[in-house]
């Protein structure tokens, strides 16, 4: 198992956590909701004070918070339109928190060669 594997699993975990959460969220991806602006404007902010530190990684965390804005939309589309039972909850944040690991693993793999 080389690096190659581990950046095409990260890729594929990312992308079956964000299809899984974009089926379930439907016709709800289409609304903008409150969740979703104030995860973006933090996850901008965010972005501005670490880019502003580092600009070598500007490119890097500029993906990753794309990908992570994504996510999050497709989790809260997904958790709106199926219910807010506690069980759909911990399905939905733990399919995002899976795309997360997926996107990060895909990143630094590619960094790391």
């Amino acid at each position: 198992m080389d690096a190659a594997f581990w950046g095409r699993a990260g890729s594929g975990l990312f992308a079956l956590a964000l299809g899984l959460l974009t089926m379930g969220g439907a016709r709800e991806l289409l609304r903008p909701n409150v969740g979703t602006v104030l995860g973006l404007v933090g996850g901008l902010a965010s972005a501005g004070v670490v880019v502003a530190g580092a600009p070598r990684w500007t490119g890097v965390i500029l993906l990753v918070g794309a990908g992570q804005a994504v996510l999050l939309h497709a989790a809260e589309a997904a958790r709106r339109r199926v219910g807010d039972s506690p069980r759909v909850r911990v399905l939905v944040a733990t399919l995002a928190m899976l795309g997360v690991l997926g996107l990060v693993l895909a990143v630094v793999v590619r960094l790391a060669r």
